[in-house]
């Protein structure tokens, strides 16, 4: 599974990076909080206590692969991340970066 609060969460980035649009099912990623970089792009990175709203989505592993190759020119890169699903927690993947970022409230 892979967790988007993102561009993955917007159905025709979906359809153009997958080749389909894949169902999204709404989710919460636990320890995360959103940040804006100094380039003004979004991305989530851990905060422990925060929650970050947004969907999961299942995928396959050729997938995953093809959402690496798209995110590393983003310079993004994949994580393991704890969320929860309707009361129900479990693993997913998603995507942050590192670098300076102010905290988005």
């Amino acid at each position: 599974m892979l967790f988007a609060c993102g561009s993955l969460a917007e159905e025709h980035y979906r359809r153009r990076l997958f080749g389909e649009n894949l169902p999204v099912f709404p989710a919460r990623m636990l320890h995360w909080a959103r940040y804006r970089g100094t380039d003004g792009h979004e991305f989530a990175r851990q905060l422990k206590g925060a929650t970050v709203d947004g969907y999961v989505i299942p995928v396959t592993a050729k997938q995953i692969n093809a959402a690496d190759r798209s995110a590393s020119s983003w310079n993004l890169q994949r994580a393991v991340t704890m969320i929860e699903i309707d009361g129900t927690r479990t693993w997913a993947f998603v995507y942050t970066r590192r670098g300076e970022g102010e905290l988005i409230a």
